[in-house]
């Protein structure tokens, strides 16, 4: 039974793992750094936890003209359908508050560890003048620093 629970346990987070991609990797990061005050840390990590619960999954439904059903008799990792409305709610009004190079920034972030180049100073690179990897790396962690604060202006975490 314990057996059960662990690998239970570990797929739900690995499940938690998909939504977000990388950002939590790089916020925790630079926080340890100290480059990301404690409020806006938090205010990041609550934008994460929405966006982890309210994903949900399939209900079974895998196509429009089939449906699958699941017929086995372990608990469903997540609720059929989608995950906690209200949670979905705020993460998309967060999400429309942001400028569009908050959100360009910020999808970066979720999908930087399936790039090529996906270091923060390869952004640092592509959104500044700086050419080497200490000036452009720091001129990303001035952006992140940035999207950071945004994201706890949104969440009422601002300061």
């Amino acid at each position: 039974m314990a057996n059960y629970r662990d690998r239970r346990n570990a797929a739900r987070k690995a499940l938690d793992k998909i939504a977000g991609g990388s950002i939590g990797d790089v916020i925790e990061e630079l926080h340890r750094e100290g480059h990301i005050k404690d409020s806006h840390y938090v205010a990041v990590c609550r934008l994460l936890a929405d966006m982890r619960t309210h994903h949900g999954d399939s209900g079974g439904i895998v196509s429009e003209v089939q449906e699958r059903v699941q017929t086995c008799i372990r608990e469903r990792l997540c609720p059929p359908g989608g995950g906690d409305p209200d949670a979905f709610a705020r993460m998309s009004r967060a999400l429309n508050l942001l400028r569009p190079h908050e959100r360009e920034l910020l999808n970066f972030l979720v999908v930087k560890k399936e790039l090529g180049r996906g270091a923060l100073s390869d952004w640092g690179r592509l959104r500044s003048a700086y050419r080497t990897n200490k000036t452009t790396r720091a001129a990303a962690v001035g952006q992140v620093t940035c999207l950071a604060a945004s994201i706890a202006e949104v969440y009422g975490g601002g300061a």
